[in-house]
């Protein structure tokens, strides 16, 4: 009894600490002015969790009392099903996240660069992440072509697209491979533009799309839907600090997806 005793005090420690990271992992974004639903619901989730760990016995004792009556015992089991549902489905899109963002792509695939926020007229560093990581397979394969796809918002001096073009020919990759797409606002609208600049110019309809690697599943659904042929993955490298917002965002992002195109 006392060694079952010591095991469950042990899980209660290391399940709180588990949760009490995650929470702090969320609200790092925070930091830099970054509220979304996904710190924002990660935060939450973490904190039920962390309660829940470190006033199990309460929780145990509330569980039970309300078990004791049919319609208690009927909505704890509800819960309890959504829950493991929901825990079921992030373990499994985190696997085909990750699948996805490390499959290597074909030589000299035509290049697309998802566009992402630009502060000024330079990259942040998100979109710096991408350009490195597209310079590097530009450099690697040098017959590839690239598109940079972005368009300007409304507190960018320039488009996101002319700020890739700027930064990829001043490391030294030939202004006649790199096209500007420079209208798009949204990811399904960089990929559909794309397809349009590839069909009129002719290029290679393999393409290599160039995001974070969180984002290089649903890239890569949007990119099938539009009718283009993605061969695999360029992933910049997320900064940590970030890494679980956008990584739970891109969850629910998903679903969302799939349910309502």
């Amino acid at each position: 009894m006392k060694k079952l005793s010591i095991v469950k005090i042990i899980l209660r420690v290391l399940f709180s600490l588990i949760f009490l990271g995650l929470a702090i992992w969320f609200i790092l974004p925070m930091r830099v002015a970054i509220f979304d639903i996904g710190n924002l619901l990660g935060l939450f989730l973490s904190i039920c969790g962390l309660a829940v760990s470190v006033f199990w016995n309460k929780f145990k004792s509330i569980c039970k009392k309300i078990s004791s009556r049919k319609l208690g015992k009927c909505i704890l089991v509800i819960i309890t099903s959504l829950v493991t549902i929901g825990v079921s489905y992030v373990v499994v899109i985190s696997g085909f996240m990750i699948a996805a963002a490390l499959k290597a792509p074909n030589e000299n695939s035509t290049v697309i660069v998802l566009g992402c926020k630009v502060n000024g007229k330079n990259p942040s560093l998100m979109l710096s992440k991408r350009l490195e990581a597209a310079y590097e397979y530009l450099n690697e394969n040098k017959n590839a072509v690239c598109i940079v796809s972005g368009g300007k918002g409304s507190n960018e001096e320039i488009s996101e697209a002319q700020c890739m073009y700027n930064y990829l020919t001043e490391k030294g990759i030939a202004s006649d491979r790199i096209i500007m797409e420079d209208e798009s606002t949204t990811t399904s609208e960089n990929l559909e533009f794309s397809k349009k600049i590839i069909e009129e110019k002719g290029y290679n309809k393999d393409i290599a799309i160039v995001t974070d690697g969180f984002h290089e599943f649903r890239a890569s659904m949007l990119a099938k839907k539009v009718g283009l042929n993605p061969t695999g993955a360029v992933s910049a490298d997320t900064p940590l600090y970030l890494l679980a917002t956008y990584h739970f965002r891109e969850t629910i992002a998903i679903a969302n997806e799939a349910i309502f195109g």
